[in-house]
């Protein structure tokens, strides 16, 4: 379904075996998102805000599951879990923190926290076995990685939409030209949800802005909802679909209105020229 240089996506039926998924599922059911993550430095700023500028905790540690969760900051959420899997060991290295450096009003940086040593290298360890195990299943299938060819695996993570999730609002993943594929965990139905592509062909015209999200379709003019109705593809995915679109395709997670998780793996490829370091 689909053609991914025309349309901007393309759905590959059933392209990882129920073992390949279920190995997957049981892989990241088994981690420990509640180990303690310990800082060897607290240093609070005036206002005693995190980067998600919420109200900074005085504990001397966290959680994984409070590192990891909640990297998904362009899109309502609420009701979603998106736990980051793997980022490059360089960006890890780059902020070493679990709320990197600040700007404060007078325009100097503040560390606000920073993990120790021990944690860090947890860290370092949890993403790139992540990444390792990812990477294995991805480019080694005949069905996927003739797509993902050229690319680099740069970041993933996973998604559980949580029972009573609402809508997305319509969006994109990045500016940047780049690849998302995203493996369903389970299967989907029509009360548990899935993700709605939307055809590059009658679309990307509306694609012409630095924002990432183009907002929810009832809050459009009837014409723009006529090309939306009509770029629409619906499709519940099975567990071991492969689901490929452009970082720039629209696409929506639908509200889960089922009384079970729909989970899946996503993950970001980009070409190697592109990779900030």
């Amino acid at each position: 379904m689909g053609d991914l240089e025309k349309e901007g996506f393309l759905v590959i039926p059933k392209a990882f075996s129920n073992k390949e998924v279920n190995l997957l599922s049981d892989h990241f059911k088994s981690v420990d998102y509640d180990r303690k993550m310990h800082f060897k430095t607290i240093q609070w700023d005036e206002v005693r805000k995190d980067i998600h500028e919420q109200p900074s905790s005085t504990e001397d540690s966290e959680s994984l599951s409070v590192f990891i969760d909640g990297h998904n900051v362009y899109v309502n959420c609420e009701g979603r879990v998106v736990r980051q899997l793997y980022m490059p060991i360089e960006s890890v290295d780059k902020f070493k923190a679990a709320y990197p450096e600040r700007r404060s009003e007078d325009g100097n940086y503040k560390i606000v926290k920073m993990f120790c040593d021990e944690s860090m290298c947890f860290i370092n360890h949890f993403f790139i076995s992540n990444k390792k195990l990812l990477e294995k299943f991805v480019f080694t299938n005949k069905y996927v990685s003739k797509y993902t060819q050229g690319y680099t695996h740069m970041a993933s993570k996973l998604f559980v939409n949580r029972p009573g999730c609402k809508d997305q609002e319509i969006h994109s993943d990045d500016l940047t030209p780049g690849l998302i594929l995203i493996v369903p965990l389970n299967d989907c139905d029509n009360r548990m949800g899935t993700t709605i592509l939307y055809n590059d062909n009658i679309v990307k015209k509306y694609n012409d802005s630095e924002e990432l999200s183009f907002g929810h379709i009832e809050s459009k003019s009837a014409s723009v909802k006529a090309d939306f109705s009509k770029a629409q593809t619906l499709k519940y995915f099975k567990a071991g679909d492969a689901v490929l679109f452009k970082t720039t395709t629209f696409h929506r997670g639908t509200e889960n209105l089922s009384n079970k998780d729909r989970v899946f793996i996503y993950m970001h490829f980009t070409k190697p020229s592109r990779i900030e370091l």
